[in-house]
């Protein structure tokens, strides 16, 4: 069994969430993963060197999913950082699938990546206590490196533009489902109901549906037991009793962040909004996207 359906990205734009939607829908079987990391180019920095489509094939990407129980329509798995990766552009177009790509404002996007990794994933309070201005300057010095691809990268994985032709060269734009993050936190049930329409799903199972939020970037109170739960959510396969967890988690040991409104921070703001402004209006105009909300 292969997905015909997968969630590809973007990073920090809910894809969790989606995903934990979706896979709710009775007509949904989904992978026991919401992230296989199967489908990953050599050079990415999450590449598994023993597991991969590489050494293990099609018939290796099967083992990710459970026998359909109840003859479901959609087999769905979801890995964000397959919209950067060729090798996943190969093998979706070989098996036919479709690609539903979860975008934000790049901007808010780069301040996400900035809270997830300066909060969730930084043990080390120097780097933790970084500001986001400082953070926008490192970036954009061509000679300074947080020797992190998935920090480095930043930047360029914004410009959707770039890898989005290149996908629907692959497998055409009939394949391919566009939404907005700006959009779901607007109206969550109509961007839901839509997709669920474009897969061929009943919509209304989302009629009376709890939609709740998943994996949002928060600050750490004690990083022992943040490590500790990490290491617990690894060995887990269970894709449900790990959301269950995460919530009890979240509940005793994280804060939300409140976002930095300093002049810096600003005026990094506006500078990340050059950026991708002209990439941002190829974007628009290429897949036909009403990204007012972004300006």
């Amino acid at each position: 069994m292969i997905p015909n359906v997968i969630i590809g990205g973007a990073p920090k734009c809910a894809t969790t969430s989606l995903f934990a939607w979706l896979s709710d829908h009775p007509e949904v079987n989904a992978s026991k993963y919401k992230e296989t990391f199967y489908l990953l180019d050599k050079d990415c920095w999450k590449f598994n060197p023993e597991f991969n489509y590489f050494k293990n094939g099609v018939e290796g990407y099967k083992k990710f999913f459970n026998p359909a129980k109840h003859n479901e329509k959609i087999i769905l798995e979801g890995t964000t950082l397959y919209i950067y990766q060729d090798i996943a552009m190969d093998v979706v177009k070989q098996i036919g699938a479709k690609m539903i790509f979860v975008l934000r404002n790049p901007t808010e996007r780069a301040y996400s990546n900035f809270k997830y990794f300066f909060n969730n994933r930084a043990e080390d309070k120097n780097i933790s206590n970084m500001s986001f201005a400082t953070f926008v300057d490192r970036l954009f010095d061509k000679h300074s490196s947080f020797n992190n691809q998935q920090i480095d990268e930043t930047l360029i994985n914004g410009v959707y533009i770039n890898y989005l032709e290149k996908w629907e060269k692959a497998i055409g734009s009939d394949k391919i489902k566009i939404v907005l993050l700006e959009d779901i936190i607007k109206d969550t049930t109509a961007v839901v109901k839509d997709i669920s329409l474009w897969l061929d799903i009943a919509p209304d199972f989302y009629n009376d549906y709890n939609f709740v939020s998943e994996n949002q970037s928060v600050k750490i109170k004690n990083y022992f037991f943040h490590n500790v739960t990490r290491w617990i959510a690894r060995i887990l396969t269970d894709s449900k009793f790990k959301r269950k967890l995460r919530k009890i988690y979240k509940s005793l040991n994280t804060v939300q962040i409140s976002r930095q409104e300093s002049e810096a921070s600003r005026l990094a703001f506006l500078r990340l909004n050059e950026f991708y402004k002209l990439e941002n209006k190829k974007l628009a105009k290429k897949f036909n996207l009403d990204l007012s909300s972004w300006e």
